[in-house]
């Protein structure tokens, strides 16, 4: 689990989790995240997700100890005595033998091989390379989990990495040319931004005022009409569907049910409010500040 001094720490240095964006290959960032994650004061969120792996980090660990049947110390940091620009915090470290033992929680088994194979996911086979890097390991172990949230137990695999320096010397050449190039010099990287839901949590100051360049603007104006009219598309086509099924409840395609009922409870805040003022008033607190953007016009 990442401490709040870890979260620091990463501001200073090229840290595990970092690699696979730096280098293009995460779904879900780009070296423009982890440009801005290194200059800019982030806001700390979490998703279902990483609370999930955070809550089955020591079960998955205490397993693959009980399995091994060697100590394993939760929560090692490593920082590169070839290179202090890269450091990384291990899940867990076995002195005997320099092992690096990573705990993971994924959804599904896409990606993955099977149990004892080398088979991860390229974010994560990058990530225990660049481990292995900073610990001076031969090896490092991924026990990845995943969760059934019926029967409250998960399946685990073990997976083995093996050291591989031609894929370390390709992180350290690339890591170290984006560090020099844009974060030390402040400049953002030529790169599309991936996700803004990351750039929501930038602390902005307030009452500051920055030129957006025209061409960007407008084209996000051309994106947000683009959408309206997919959306509004959509709209048109899944009445069309609702109309072919006349009075029916569930409609089929080749007899399999692609369109069925369901029913969902809301919480009725407005009511909660007047029945209760104190209560709500007692878990109310200021939201988030947020980049509120123009209306669109235009079809």
């Amino acid at each position: 689990m990442i401490t709040q001094q870890q979260r620091i720490e990463r501001t200073e240095h090229i840290g595990s989790s970092d690699v696979a964006a730096i280098m293009g290959y995460s779904p879900f960032a780009g070296p423009a995240e982890i440009w801005a994650s290194k200059t800019m004061e982030i806001e700390d969120k979490t998703n279902a997700a990483m609370r999930r792996g955070i809550s089955l980090e020591p079960l998955i660990l205490r397993q693959a100890e009980n399995e091994l049947g060697k100590p394993i110390i939760p929560d090692q940091r490593f920082i590169s005595a070839d290179d202090p620009l890269f450091a990384a915090n291990l899940d867990g470290w076995i002195i005997d033998g320099k092992i690096i033992i990573e705990a993971k929680s994924t959804g599904t088994w896409d990606g993955w091989g099977d149990d004892g194979s080398e088979v991860v996911p390229e974010a994560y086979y990058l990530q225990v390379q660049h481990q292995m890097f900073c610990a001076e390991s031969p090896v490092a172990q991924i026990w990845a989990a995943v969760p059934n949230m019926r029967t409250a137990e998960f399946e685990t695999r073990q997976f083995i990495i093996p050291r591989n320096n031609d894929v370390i010397t390709a992180i350290k050449n690339t890591c170290r040319e984006f560090w020099d190039n844009y974060v030390a010099t402040k400049t953002p990287p030529p790169s599309e931004p991936k996700r803004v839901e990351f750039w929501s949590t930038v602390k902005r100051v307030d009452g500051e005022s920055m030129e957006i360049p025209p061409a960007i603007y407008a084209e996000y104006c051309a994106a947000t009409i683009f959408k309206r009219q997919a959306e509004a598309r959509a709209d048109a086509a899944k009445a069309k569907v609702l109309l072919a099924m006349g009075t029916a409840s569930i409609g089929t395609v080749d007899g399999r049910p692609v369109v069925t009922p369901q029913t969902q409870n809301r919480f009725d805040t407005a009511k909660f409010r007047a029945d209760h003022p104190d209560i709500y008033e007692a878990y109310t607190k200021p939201g988030t500040p947020f980049s509120r953007f123009k209306s669109v016009k235009g079809e």
